[in-house]
């Protein structure tokens, strides 16, 4: 999601085939860094990042009504550096980044 150098686009990969697809509806910023997961239902989520305009932020795709809505916030600033795991209870942790608070 998004790139090196700022930038909305999102792709899913299918680790199955090897195939790849570019998401349609863009992320609703360019973002550089952020942290993506996907849930159950196969919606991406993109959280942090270091163009993001706030970088504890969630957003969540709803593929049905085909556009992004704020998720939750995160308590800390996440960008470079973090990486996401979730669980089978639906519950995500996103964790590590490089100090972006001083």
């Amino acid at each position: 999601m998004g790139g090196v150098s700022g930038g909305d686009s999102v792709e899913t990969v299918d680790l199955r085939d090897g195939s790849c697809t570019l998401e349609q509806t863009p992320l609703p910023f360019d973002n550089s860094y952020s942290i993506g997961v996907v849930d159950r239902d196969g919606n991406p989520m993109s959280c942090g990042g270091s163009n993001a305009d706030d970088p504890k932020q969630c957003v969540l795709y709803d593929k049905a009504a085909d556009e992004w809505l704020d998720g939750p916030a995160m308590n800390f600033d996440r960008d470079y550096g973090a990486t996401s795991v979730s669980l089978a209870d639906g519950r995500y942790f996103v964790i590590g980044s490089r100090d972006t608070e001083g």
